[in-house]
């Protein structure tokens, strides 16, 4: 699904740039695919340093700070399923999620 996500996304993008209009709901799929591969880049430092990453005191740009910090990239300016949703929604052309309590 993410690769459907992703070529649409970019297509949306390249069809935004080529007639020259803002990229508006564009900019979730860079935020999403952004993130995603920064959390996928310290994960695998984190996997190099080993055990050894998660003793000690860590200087704040370690592995194990980097780490920790690129999850939060996901919640900073709207989680993933927020972005997701306008991505579903804006981009895909799929229905809004029901209203909760409706």
């Amino acid at each position: 699904m993410r690769r459907a996500i992703r070529w649409s996304a970019r297509s949306a993008h390249h069809a935004a740039l080529a007639h020259r209009r803002a990229a508006g709901c564009e900019s979730s799929v860079a935020k999403l695919i952004g993130v995603e591969h920064i959390q996928q880049v310290w994960d695998v430092a984190m996997e190099w340093a080993g055990p050894s990453s998660l003793l000690g005191e860590q200087h704040r740009m370690s592995a194990t700070q980097m780490f920790l910090n690129s999850q939060c990239m996901s919640i900073a300016g709207g989680t993933t399923n927020v972005q997701l949703n306008i991505i579903g929604e804006r981009i895909l052309g799929l229905p809004r999620d029901p209203e909760p309590g409706k």
